[in-house]
């Protein structure tokens, strides 16, 4: 029944029905596998990853199904935008089942998408060295009154300069 449910969209009925199934059996990997699925597909992130945690943790599952729950451990870790976690999971993954393209195309588009994380963050502590100079260098110029006057005399002259050269008049 969850099964159904989950294929018909129906994700918050499915999650009910697999939790029932996992009081039966808790250790039931299917229930398990879909309870994690059914959160996931609700955006209860870290439920699923819960949920995935445990299953990766058993090694009664084969290792076709083992692949499958770090495939989408490394989809929760990229919706949670956990790149380096997600590459991991992604790459375990591919150790059991190496032929899966889809968890291939997910590592690079990890690889690359934590790339631009670094990119940005780089960007982003490079403005802000930039900022704080900036703002030292205010600082310096507030505390500094002869070089405030120096300025003040170098922004008059560019304005007689715009002005024609003419002094202002009286």
């Amino acid at each position: 029944r969850a099964g159904k449910l989950y294929k018909k969209g129906n994700y918050a009925a499915a999650s009910a029905e697999y939790r029932r199934a996992l009081l039966k059996d808790s250790l039931y990997a299917k229930a398990n596998f879909g309870l994690a699925n059914s959160a996931y597909q609700e955006g209860h992130y870290d439920q699923a990853k819960s949920y995935l945690e445990r299953l990766a943790g058993t090694t009664q599952l084969p290792q076709r199904h083992q692949a499958d729950v770090l495939h989408n451990l490394g989809n929760v870790a990229m919706k949670q935008k956990d790149y380096h976690a997600a590459i991991e999971a992604y790459e375990e993954s591919l150790i059991r089942n190496p032929q899966n393209e889809a968890t291939r195309y997910n590592l690079v588009l990890a690889q690359r998408l934590l790339k631009q994380q670094e990119q940005q963050k780089d960007n982003k502590q490079q403005q802000n060295k930039q900022d704080q100079q900036q703002q030292q260098d205010k600082q310096k110029d507030k505390q500094d009154p002869k070089k405030q006057d120096q300025q003040q005399n170098a922004q008059q002259k560019q304005d007689d300069k715009q002005q024609g050269g003419k002094p202002a008049e009286p």
